[in-house]
């Protein structure tokens, strides 16, 4: 596929990059966050405040190994590179580490750390989050943040689809008509499919137009927000924003040492595998609302999934099973969230597995590690109560079901019935595949070894629930 690299300075456009008035955007700010807007609006000299308007298109980079970039034709190039007009470096001129301060205003963006066995999906971000305030905050010269291994992108960097797309005569359809380059068709796993996904939409002959917009907050607000003592209610409410998002890594060490407790007192032969109770407590974390995990695609905000689902089954001509996409996200307290032994998301290098182990083992050992945890933390037996910790509500409140469809008891081996009981898997394919005949694709890898994560019945969220981690899409991040 050529790549268009841009020479001379980005131009100040609506295509990418934009300096606006605070009038231009007042109003979607306040669609987004009322007390942020009424908050900008009550600051002096607020009409004339300019912020730096930035789209990225589906998949480009805004941050890499912690260095922030600017979309420019198909590629992006650093912030601080000389193309980038000197205007917007003066409005962003003030103390900040990987980024300025920045809401989103439209679709989302993803953070996530690239290891050489998988992707970490860390933040998913969506519209009126506001990010990037710790280094506002953190009055030590030396911070405790590895800038260096975070980087983040335009919509989901973790967006997979369920049926296998690597049939090499169907991959030659869409290298044909999006001029795709050879080196990212026919992916094998679900974990090299994200290229395919990002050079489609790109072409010109993608019928999507897609984009993530961010809003970069300028000098002028940053200075009056600090400096003048007046406006400590603002300072207070970026404050906030920032004490929310680390609630639970605040109290992460006592977390992982009721967890050092509890494996200690394992069979050996469980307590001595790494990747099994990793998985466990990952798998906590995600029922905590903390890490993220999968759910269907059932909009946009997240991808321009229309144009990928209608470029493979008009383009690619996929054939039996419907083009479900999955995309990473967290835990509502209401609909189910998903995780795969095939496609991992949990924050740690995959440990080195000595044994050949079955999937089916492992999804067993990971069950009996979590009862157990469970029956620990229900019963008190910890050195130390957990009954009006987070932790305790959680594990009261939600259930794991684990699937393998070779699998057997304690294993759900009934595939279809996820699909059965979560209208969310098909809400977008129907109306595409309608009359072609396309079933949904419970032979996908990502079923064998999946344990989903829902609401007990019968049971609500208690008021500590839904104060520790609001669900995310409605909680502004940093």
């Amino acid at each position: 596929m050529p790549i268009l690299k841009p020479t001379g300075l980005i131009p100040l456009t609506q295509d990418t990059l934009q300096i606006v008035s605070w009038k231009d955007i007042q109003a979607r700010v306040y669609k987004l966050d009322p007390e942020i807007s009424a908050l900008i609006d009550a600051l002096p000299n607020s009409k004339k405040f300019r912020f730096v308007l930035i789209r990225y298109p589906f998949g480009s980079m805004i941050e890499k190994h912690g260095e922030f970039y600017i979309p420019h034709g198909n590629e992006s190039i650093p912030f601080f590179s000389k193309k980038v007009p000197s205007e917007v470096h003066e409005l962003t001129d003030y103390t900040w580490t990987n980024m300025p301060v920045t809401m989103i205003l439209q679709n989302s963006m993803e953070s996530y750390v690239e290891l050489p066995t998988h992707i970490i999906p860390l933040r998913i971000l969506y519209p009126g989050h506001i990010f990037s305030l710790l280094s506002l905050f953190d009055a030590h010269k030396r911070g405790n943040v590895f800038l260096g291994a975070y980087s983040s992108c335009a919509g989901s960097r973790s967006l997979i689809t369920l049926p296998k797309i690597s049939h090499e005569q169907y991959n030659q359809r869409l290298a044909k008509r999006f001029d795709l380059s050879d080196d990212i068709l026919m992916p094998k796993t679900l974990g090299q499919q994200w290229p395919l996904f990002k050079q489609i939409s790109e072409s010109p002959a993608f019928e999507e137009d897609w984009q993530t917009e961010i809003l970069l907050f300028p000098k002028a607000l940053i200075e009056q927000v600090f400096n003048n003592p007046a406006n400590l209610n603002f300072k207070h409410a970026l404050l906030n924003t920032l004490w929310d998002f680390t609630a639970f890594s605040r109290h992460q060490g006592m977390y992982e040492l009721a967890w050092s407790m509890f494996a200690d007192k394992l069979r050996a032969a469980i307590r001595n595998t790494p990747f099994i109770i990793e998985t466990a407590k990952n798998l906590v974390k995600m029922a905590m609302r903390v890490t993220p995990g999968y759910t269907p695609c059932i909009d946009n905000q997240q991808a321009p999934i229309h144009g990928l689902i209608k470029a493979f089954v008009d383009v690619y001509k996929i054939r039996y099973y419907q083009p479900v996409f999955m995309q990473a996200d967290y835990y509502d307290g209401e609909n189910p969230l998903y995780y795969a032994l095939h496609k991992h998301t949990f924050q740690h290098a995959i440990p080195q597995k000595h044994n050949a182990n079955r999937t089916i083992d492992e999804m067993k050992h990971i069950q009996e590690i979590i009862t157990l945890f469970t029956e620990d933390v229900m019963q008190d037996r910890l050195p130390f109560p957990l009954r009006d910790s987070i932790v305790y509500e959680t594990l009261r409140d939600v259930e794991f079901t684990f699937y393998h469809p070779q699998g057997n008891n304690p294993l759900c081996t009934d595939i279809e019935s996820i699909v059965r009981e979560d209208p969310r898997f098909t809400y977008v394919t129907k109306s595409y595949t309608e009359g072609r005949n396309l079933r949904f694709p419970e032979p996908s890898i990502f079923f064998n070894g999946c344990i989903r994560i829902r609401p007990k019945p019968r049971t609500t969220a208690t008021p500590a629930m839904k104060d520790f981690l609001m669900p995310m899409r409605k909680q502004r991040l940093s």
